[in-house]
């Protein structure tokens, strides 16, 4: 079951990632150029900003990814945020959206993830936190105090949802991805259950009624009523 769980923390991880990616890369370039990513007055710190950039030019410095080829002896190694941000791990994105400013990160989230941003930044932490557990073999069965703690909608914590087990962590991957995964991605779950059927989902974390607590129309929107 815990291989299961990862196989789908894994494949459903890298959807919300590349989503992730596109939104952040596109809304930046959108606003401030191809190029505002390296003025560190469009971040909230100079000093993570400049942490993010060594560790960029030290990641395309490396690559032998085509497209970075391409930008590296024809463009004169110049690289728009779109090219950049693919060189980039999940984590450093994270904190590269916790670093942009307020208004840039409420926008992102309003317009892409449709809830506050600071959910947004959670999710993305608790995303990659999950993402490292499945990609080294981590234990997601009867696994419990993982941090960070998830922000929950209220319907979830009323129906006694812990923020620090795995359902919580499968839920905020579930907050960042688009639409038309979600339902694969709840019956990925569905599925693994069947599969093995004697996994018992409150060693997981989950709620009764689970299904229905998050699949409710706007259910994920409901955070912007938690605030």
């Amino acid at each position: 079951m815990d291989a299961e769980i990862r196989k789908i923390v894994f494949e459903f991880g890298s959807i919300a990632e590349i989503a992730a990616r596109s939104y952040i890369a596109y809304y930046h370039a959108e606003k401030y150029g191809p190029l505002g990513y390296l003025n560190n007055q469009n971040f909230q710190s100079e000093q993570y900003h400049a942490a993010f950039l060594q560790k960029l030019y030290q990641a395309l410095e490396k690559s032998s990814d085509p497209f970075v080829l391409h930008h590296r002896n024809e463009k004169g190694g110049v690289y728009p945020f779109w090219v950049a941000v693919e060189e980039i791990t999940f984590g450093a994105l994270s904190l590269l959206y916790k670093n942009m400013l307020a208004e840039d990160r409420a926008n992102i989230a309003r317009t892409y993830y449709g809830i506050p941003r600071k959910y947004v930044e959670n999710a993305m932490q608790c995303a990659v936190v999950a993402r490292n557990m499945a990609a080294h073999g981590g234990r997601f069965y009867n696994r419990k105090n993982l941090k960070p703690a998830v922000l929950l909608p209220v319907a979830l914590e009323r129906a006694g949802v812990k923020n620090d087990q795995s359902f919580a962590y499968l839920y905020a991957l579930y907050v960042l991805l688009p639409d038309e995964h979600r339902l694969t991605f709840i019956n990925a779950i569905r599925h693994a259950f069947r599969k093995y059927s004697f996994a018992q989902p409150r060693y997981l974390g989950f709620p009764e009624d689970w299904e229905n607590l998050i699949l409710q129309p706007g259910s994920a929107r409901r955070l912007q009523n938690h605030q």
